[in-house]
């Protein structure tokens, strides 16, 4: 009598494309799980890099004749959200956009954010320099920062945003 295993073995050895089929589907699936995880572990399981940021939350609009629609909100809603809420012990919010930066005579494109001082302060400490305290300020990142040049006298350096120096 032969084992489960032999037997196995003997008609996967007559029919190979059913082998080889049987083996390709595994493959897939196996593959495409793990895709699946290292996606979902990285964007909903893991912590934002920020420090409390399980103490983040987001705030989406949404039309009573559209449920499940959900769309950013507008900044004068923003505001109202702010002067009429007490729940919250920060309240600030961004805008992830496309700019054009002028620098030290180079004109970039770059997609950016546009984030208010009391929620930038909540994102932890800059590498170098400090966070804003009003609009007329920005904060680069450091894969900007090295498209510069990368050096510590960057700080305090002027640099025009969309026209707005």
């Amino acid at each position: 009598m032969l084992s489960a295993f032999s037997q196995a073995w003997a008609s996967w050895k007559t029919t190979p494309g059913v082998a080889l089929l049987a083996v390709v589907a595994f493959a897939v699936g196996i593959g495409s799980a793990t895709a699946i995880f290292t996606v979902v572990n990285g964007v909903m399981l893991q912590p934002l890099p920020y420090p409390s940021s399980e103490r983040f939350v987001t705030l989406y609009g949404t039309r009573t004749t559209e449920p499940g629609t959900f769309f950013f909100n507008s900044v004068p809603d923003l505001h109202d959200y702010q002067q009429q809420t007490t729940s919250f012990d920060v309240f600030g919010w961004f805008r992830t956009d496309r700019f054009k930066v002028t620098m030290q005579g180079e004109e970039q494109f770059i997609t950016g954010t546009a984030v208010t001082p009391a929620l930038a302060r909540q994102l932890g400490t800059p590498i170098l320099g400090q966070w804003f305290a009003d609009d007329t300020s920005a904060v680069i990142s450091s894969s900007l920062w090295r498209r510069l040049g990368g050096g510590r006298d960057i700080i305090g350096t002027g640099l025009t945003l969309d026209g707005r120096r």
